[in-house]
């Protein structure tokens, strides 16, 4: 597990903003699920930049440990460990050359998240709003929403990829 000096301090910068806009996400309730997929994107520009997986598996363990600490939202802390943190490592984990492969690994993660998600608000949460509303209008808009989200996921790691600055916080040259 050799790391550069430089690596690891981006690394752990990066895991403490995890942190931070965890935390965040608690008092800003309407900027939630736009601050997760921030967060998930980081993990995917680690990958992209050419970090190892158990490095990027290592930040996203102290990120779950670290905010279970400090958050009192369990839907929050329950939709980062569950779908938000580990995407970023699905996403770009299976390097397949073929779109649909990628594409059926991706939507399988999302029906398995989306079903231990369900689970876990209707039996141990037992939250209202899941009774109130149909669950085919749910999923339905779950599916949409993650539609969105890919599309937003590329191209939000593209851009930053592509930015000069950028590119020099996730890259050793």
């Amino acid at each position: 597990m050799k790391i550069s000096t430089k690596q690891l301090t981006t690394l752990s910068i990066f895991t403490a903003i995890q942190v931070i806009l965890l935390i965040i996400c608690m008092s800003i309730p309407s900027a939630r699920l736009s601050l997760l997929c921030v967060i998930s994107a980081i993990h995917g520009l680690f990958y992209r930049a050419g970090y190892k997986v158990s490095h990027i598996l290592i930040s996203f363990i102290a990120v779950s440990v670290i905010s279970y600490i400090f958050m009192m939202n369990p839907t929050t802390y329950l939709a980062y460990v569950c779908f938000f943190g580990l995407y970023g490592i699905i996403h770009h984990l299976f390097r397949f050359k073929s779109f649909w492969v990628k594409q059926l690994i991706r939507w399988s993660y999302f029906i398995l998240a989306l079903g231990i998600g369900y689970l876990i608000l209707t039996l141990l949460i037992n939250a209202p709003f899941v009774s109130q509303v149909s669950i085919y209008l749910l999923l339905a808009a779950m599916i949409a929403g993650f539609a969105v989200f890919q599309f937003a996921y590329e191209l939000v790691i593209t851009i930053v990829l592509n930015h000069p600055y950028l590119r020099k916080l996730f890259f050793n040259n």
